[in-house]
């Protein structure tokens, strides 16, 4: 169950709330001063006037009923808007008679709400109305600039707005509409907002697909089609299907003139999206570091700068990539639908071959040891021994000689060629003393 909400305002040398009637949020914040709104027409400033301006949100509808007051130099004025949720339905003549309610709580000299009228509001907003189930929305209302359309006469009357939801498809670019009884003189400043109609445009529903292809979303009037919206029966409507990094796709159809009317989704296939190297982020497995050098192909095409795929191609991709050091990965990724595919590559392992002495009298002088890394080794394994000539070598058949040296680390064997050497000098010395 639904309530409709009401907010008055007041707008004379400052702007006033007056009253708030099962206030939101969400509502409260599109409720503003609409000097602005009245700037865009030109009316006999001697004397009260009324016109209605119409909002769409997402939510639903916002009709505000604007009283100037009379010999105001600043567009001074009071304002009467009601929020009508989407799914709660009104009557026409109950839309008619709530209008003519609320212009008659705003007339007043003082320009503050009698208590007769702020309890006949109360009284009238407690009620509680029935919302239908995911309802049609209208596209809301965009722009800083405000449109206008006259009523009566040789126009549609105000119940034939009220008839048509007070919604007509086009005032969506718009910041609102204000509405001008046509008999009353006042008039709009810009022809190029003029949205009069000598007939109003009826609407039907259309509701979005019950599935889209490779990921595409559509967009109507630059918003996202996610749930039932209003549009004009019979016309012409494009919708934009976009998927990030590809084409977008235009969609053009022809609306019945009944509905509802469901929408089905266009073939993308042929639609091109951009592979790159960025379009990949690849580390190495387990450490989740990111791989510096690596080639690329993508259905066989290397992929060294931007290359066009069609969205068919990019479904079921086939990827290689190869990386030094690295296991090659090959396999098939859906390219389509991610914006960057993360890839994590696996290490080869290193072979290093060791050969430790041995004091034996047999055929067998050495033991010979293979070690598997996937972290290369820059020195003995073995602890007491170093390799001779100081770096080990990688590979399986290159041989990386150990000698033993006793103690700890490499710099044992430094403290036992240094002591070799000292005695080797020492022993030139005494034989040169000795001739």
């Amino acid at each position: 169950m639904d309530k409709l909400q009401l907010y008055i305002t007041k707008s004379l040398r400052g702007y006033k709330t007056l009253l708030n009637i099962n206030a939101t949020q969400e509502v409260q914040t599109h409720i503003h001063d609409y000097r602005a709104a009245l700037e865009s027409i030109d009316y006999d400033n001697s004397r009260s006037n009324v016109f209605y301006l119409l909002t769409y949100l997402e939510q639903g509808l916002i009709v505000t009923v604007i009283r100037t007051i009379a010999a105001s130099t600043d567009r001074g004025h009071m304002a009467a808007s009601v929020f009508i949720p989407n799914g709660v339905h009104l009557s026409p003549v109950a839309l008619v008679t709530l209008g003519t309610m609320l212009s008659a709580a705003i007339d007043t000299d003082g320009g503050e709400l009698h208590p007769e009228s702020i309890a006949i509001l109360e009284e009238y907003f407690a009620k509680t109305y029935r919302a239908e189930a995911n309802p049609p929305s209208r596209l809301p209302s965009s722009g800083k600039h405000y449109g206008f359309a006259y009523y009566g006469g040789i126009f549609p009357s105000l119940k034939a707005y009220a008839e048509s939801r007070f919604y007509q498809p086009q005032f969506s670019r718009f910041a609102g509409v204000i509405l001008i009884d046509s008999a009353h003189g006042a008039k709009g400043r810009d022809k190029d907002a003029d949205l009069s109609r000598e007939a109003l445009t009826p609407s039907i529903e259309l509701l979005p697909p019950d599935g889209t292809k490779g990921g595409f979303v559509p967009h109507i009037y630059h918003h996202v089609f996610r749930s039932p919206l209003l549009v004009p029966a019979g016309g012409e409507l494009e919708i934009q299907w976009k998927q990030p990094g590809f084409d977008t796709v235009t969609q053009k159809i022809t609306l019945p003139a009944t509905g509802p009317v469901r929408l089905t989704a266009p073939e993308v296939a042929s639609s091109h999206k951009t592979i790159s190297p960025a379009s990949f982020y690849i580390t190495e497995h387990g450490t989740h570091r990111t791989v510096g050098a690596f080639m690329i192909k993508v259905n066989g095409r290397e992929i060294e700068g931007p290359v066009n795929f069609t969205h068919s191609e990019l479904e079921h991709a086939k990827v290689e990539i190869a990386a030094p050091g690295y296991l090659s990965f090959s396999g098939e990724l859906d390219l389509a639908s991610t914006t960057q595919a993360l890839v994590q590559m696996h290490l080869l392992h290193r072979t290093y071959r060791f050969d430790v002495p041995l004091k034996t009298s047999d055929s067998v002088n050495s033991v010979r040891i293979y070690l598997k890394s996937k972290k290369p080794i820059t020195e003995s394994p073995l602890d007491g021994y170093a390799v001779t000539g100081g770096s080990v070598i990688e590979g399986a058949g290159v041989t990386n000689k150990l000698v033993y040296v006793g103690g700890h680390s490499s710099q044992a064997l430094m403290r036992f060629v240094g002591a070799i050497a000292l005695g080797f000098v020492l022993g030139l010395i005494v034989a040169w003393a000795l001739l």
